[in-house]
């Protein structure tokens, strides 16, 4: 059984088993914590202030949920709105999965394990924006383009070439 838990101002830690003594102050179910995140309009894994009235919010707090409680990432090893350096240009992919926890050694080109790119209605402009961000973060092993409707995997291989693959690896694992 999955328990999740409340630390305090939007900080989530899925547990396996049930903790008899913890520093948590209380426990609260998953759907309580999706309610309250969402009246307080903030983000799942970081707690950063966001627009749910935008169509993409939902599919970003979808997939961050998905990262951790499916695939085992740490909410400290993701981040929205992250700029990635091209050329002159510094856009934001919609979240990042870093390898370290530590925000202060974060580097677009050593740190970056995965990046993606949600679009509301255009998978075609997802992928392009996704494969131009995955371009440009030399580090970055997988990526994800997403609608609502679909999720489509990539991966870096030789030679930087950008290629789909069929999932992309739980926490602890690579390509």
């Amino acid at each position: 059984m999955t328990v999740d838990i409340y630390f305090g101002s939007f900080c989530y830690a899925p547990f396996i088993k049930r903790i008899k003594q913890s520093p948590c102050k209380r426990f609260v179910s998953v759907e309580r914590i999706n309610s309250m995140a969402k009246k307080k309009d903030r983000d799942y894994a970081t707690g950063k202030p966001v627009d749910f009235s935008e169509p993409e919010e939902k599919v970003r707090q979808d997939t961050e949920k998905w990262l951790i409680n499916e695939l085992g990432y740490h909410p400290d090893q993701i981040d929205i709105e992250y700029k990635i350096r091209i050329g002159s240009s510094s856009p934001r992919v919609d979240i990042a999965v870093f390898k370290t926890r530590d925000v202060e050694k974060r580097n677009q080109h050593t740190d970056v394990l995965g990046l993606i790119e949600i679009k509301h209605a255009s998978m075609e402009k997802a992928e392009e924006q996704l494969c131009s961000y995955m371009a440009a973060s030399t580090g970055c092993e997988w990526g994800i383009a997403a609608t609502p409707e679909a999720r489509q995997f990539y991966r870096k291989a030789k030679e930087d070439r950008i290629e789909r693959i069929s999932a992309i690896p739980v926490a602890g694992l690579s390509l």
